[in-house]
């Protein structure tokens, strides 16, 4: 999917390089070209970020116990509860 916008945003971001080099600064399309320009750079910056952000991360296993994960579970229950009744009471 980022080939599908890397390919449209390389060509944009070519052609306005290409414009800007043969233009003026005092020219009144030069601002507007370099905002074109600016703003494609950042949006192939957002699509490297979400590449980034897709790619699988490496996991770290341990080994756990069951009958402390669920004591917590029930422990956090407990209290969620205890809370809740509280709120219920003060209403």
């Amino acid at each position: 999917m980022a080939h599908e916008f890397n390919n449209p945003l390389g060509i944009i971001m070519g052609f306005v390089e290409d414009m800007l080099s043969g233009m003026a600064p005092a020219d009144p399309n030069y601002r507007a070209l370099q905002i074109i320009d600016e703003e494609s750079k950042r949006c192939r910056q957002i699509v490297r970020d979400l590449m980034e952000y897709a790619r699988p991360r490496s996991t770290d296993f341990c080994s756990t116990s069951i009958a402390d994960a669920i004591e917590k579970r029930f422990s956090w229950w407990r209290t969620v509860s205890t809370s809740r009744k509280s709120l219920w009471r003060k209403s």
